[in-house]
């Protein structure tokens, strides 16, 4: 009879294992992996690999479920779920777990080598997987290699956070100790310095890029990649420090480019030209607000310890500007004597750096401002003293300059007036000729001068010409005399006005005691050499004698004064001559005796005199225009055209303003004084 099943709950528990198995089996890769290299076509070695990897994964699988089945039939049997004699269950577990390992050690290769093909083609990530499946003999050697190449693979597509994990992972305490890590510490630097680099291309990530070169810095392991980080380091500082700079935050941007020394091993020599140019912009800034002290402030005491010499013309520039800032509003309050206290030796210093004179103008200014207070004060000498001194300063500036000389010409022109009032006619001509020479150029001036010159000078004339006179009177007066002292002795026809009749002594048959001449010590004269015995000799003659000699010798003092004030007469034309040819304009002050009709007004001037050619040419010209206002003006006949500003002194010759009609009379009494005025002034007609 056949055996039927025996479906006892235990002996079903016995088939547990075995349907467990067939789970596995069936979950597991072993049927797709083996079925696959057996039913796939495989045409390339990748693709043998990957079927290789799949069977390698069934049959560890298989593998671990053989061990595991083992343990689960090794549970029952001790429980006593399995009746199976000891000696059996003992060697089945034993097949079932030497099975197991041999499923599970026959895994390990197949991933290496698909490790291997992943690592090839730069699959790191893959390659890991498959190098942890591989066993753990790849922790100390080929997964921390894999991840070395994929950080590096993930620098090169600037993936900075996940290769800087990657190289981080390196040095897992699992897999320490490897070759790998010496390697990936060094790449943290590298790629903390590549973030920072792409940072900073980016723009306006200074801040980040500057924290990742930190981080470089820190890590310390990268002696090239920290020797370049703390330079990108320094030009990131040096932008950010410009940042704060370009937004006026000037301690900000000093303390900022103070990091670059402090943090990144800058040179005081590279900090220079940074704190130079903050310094500069800063002074700048308080120069624009009108602070100009503060502006000194800053720029004066880091002019020697910073300006390098790229920026040393802006700094004398806004020193200077500075200065001036300071002049300009003392000069608007009248402290002229601060600002010459102030700027004095400012100007010292800076003088040939001040392309612009202002400190020069401002001196100058100051100095003309007090000159202009002591000329108000009819203080004069100081006046002209410190005009004379704003000139030093402004000698180069044309309007400046132009405007001084304006104010000597006044000054003197007032200091002359008082000589002229006081009749110090000398120093007022030394005072006036001074003037002259800061009124070139201003025929005003000129004009005005020469005027007050040529009045003094006509001053002297008449002066001369009175004395002139009254020594010739006194010599006719002398001769009168001497001419009743010979009518006295019994002489007659002798004279001593040169021209006259003399006496000699062939004509009167005397002779002379030469004793009775040396008594009277009368024997150095000898233009009289008749007198002796026609005078009776002795005491007689003696008396007669000296009484004659007494008055030649007044007429010859008489004399020799006309002679010396014609001297000065000639010497006082020749200055009016010098004047009218030194300037080429005249005023007239002197219009003594000048005929006054109501319709002929004085001309106002200025003057100048024509002569030659010129002259000639302009009376031409007057005559024509006089003849042509004639022939239409048929009820002036027997009347005069006079020219009220005389064509000979300037006047216009055609401008009809400048004429008048008069009568012959009239026009000879107005004719009479200009020529009169010419005899005056030495001027030829």
């Amino acid at each position: 009879m056949k055996k039927q099943p025996n479906f006892e709950p235990r002996n079903i528990l016995a088939l547990a294992p075995i349907v467990i198995l067939v789970i596995f089996l069936i979950a597991g890769d072993i049927a797709t992996g083996t079925g696959r290299v057996g039913l796939a076509r495989v045409d390339t070695i990748p693709a043998l690999i990957q079927k290789a990897g799949d069977i390698a994964t069934g049959t560890g699988r298989v593998g671990w479920a053989l061990v595991g089945y083992a343990l689960i039939y090794l549970i029952f049997f001790i429980i006593g779920v399995i009746p199976s004699p000891p000696k059996f269950n003992l060697f089945f577990i034993s097949i079932l777990v030497g099975a197991g390992i041999g499923g599970i050690l026959s895994e390990a290769p197949l991933h290496n080598s698909q490790a291997e093909d992943y690592k090839k083609r730069g699959n790191y990530e893959q390659a890991i997987s498959e190098y942890r499946k591989g066993g753990i003999a790849n922790l100390k050697t080929t997964i921390p290699e894999a991840y070395l190449l994929l950080g590096n693979q993930q620098l090169d597509t600037s993936k900075y956070e996940q290769a800087l994990a990657n190289y981080h992972n390196v040095s897992n305490d699992e897999l320490m100790p490897n070759n790998s890590s010496e390697k990936a510490k060094r790449q943290i630097g590298a790629a903390y310095l590549a973030w920072g680099l792409q940072l900073e291309k980016e723009g306006k990530q200074e801040e980040k890029a500057l924290a990742k070169y930190d981080e470089v810095l820190k890590d310390g392991n990268n002696s090239d990649a920290i020797a370049k980080a703390k330079v990108q380091a320094r030009f990131v500082v040096y932008q950010m420090g410009d940042t704060e700079l370009t937004s006026n935050n000037f301690e900000k941007a000093i303390t900022t480019y103070q990091k670059a020394v402090n943090r990144y091993e800058a040179t005081q020599t590279d900090l220079k030209f940074y704190l130079s140019k903050t310094y500069l912009a800063w002074g700048q800034k308080l120069l624009h607000d009108g602070d100009f002290e503060g502006a000194l402030n800053k720029l004066e005491p880091n002019l020697k310890a910073y300006a390098v010499i790229v920026h040393l013309p802006s700094y004398y520039a806004t020193i200077i500007d500075s200065y001036a800032g300071i002049g300009q509003k003392l000069l608007t309050a009248k402290k002229y004597d601060d600002l010459l206290t102030q700027l004095t030796p400012v100007y010292d210093t800076y003088v040939k750096l001040d392309r612009k004179n202002q400190l020069g103008g401002l001196l100058g200014n100051a100095y003309a401002g007090q000159a202009a207070d002591f000329e108000t004060g009819k203080n004069y000498l100081k006046a002209v003293e410190k005009y004379e001194k704003a000139l030093t300063y402004l000698a180069d500036n044309p309007s400046g300059k132009d405007k001084l000389y304006r104010s000597l010409v006044r000054v003197y022109m007032a200091q002359g007036n008082d000589f002229e009032v006081g009749t110090d006619y000398a120093n007022a001509i030394a005072i006036y000729e001074k003037a002259l020479t800061y009124a070139e150029g201003n025929d005003d001036s000129t004009s005005e001068l020469n005027g007050r010159l040529i009045a003094i000078y006509q001053l002297e004339l008449d002066d001369e010409e009175r004395q002139i006179q009254e020594a010739e009177q006194a010599q006719q007066n002398t001769n009168q005399e001497l001419q009743l002292a010979l009518l006295e002795a019994g002489i007659t026809g002798c004279s001593l006005i040169p021209g006259n009749t003399f006496c000699d002594v062939a004509s009167l048959g005397l002779s002379l005691k030469q004793g009775d001449w040396l008594g009277a010590g009368l024997a150095a004269v000898g233009f009289i050499p008749f007198i002796g015995d026609a005078f009776g000799g002795g005491a007689k003659a003696a008396k007669i004698g000296v009484k004659v000699l007494s008055l030649e010798s007044k007429f010859a003092n008489l004399a020799k004064v006309a002679t010396s004030l014609k001297a000065l007469k000639v010497t006082a034309l020749s200055k009016v001559a010098k004047v009218l040819t030194r300037g080429k304009w005249f005023s007239i002050r002197n219009w003594k005796n000048y005929p006054e009709l109501a319709n002929v007004p004085k001309p106002k001037g200025p003057f100048t005199l024509r002569v030659g050619a010129d002259y000639e040419k302009a009376r031409d010209a007057a005559n024509k225009a006089n003849a042509e206002l004639h022939r239409l003006h048929l009820e002036w006949k027997g009347m005069e055209i006079h020219e009220i500003h005389p064509v000979k002194f300037g006047g216009s010759p055609t401008d009809i303003s400048n004429k008048v009609v008069l009568s012959p009379e009239d026009h000879a009494a107005y004719t009479n004084w200009w020529n009169n005025y010419q005899k005056e002034l030495g001027i030829a007609e």
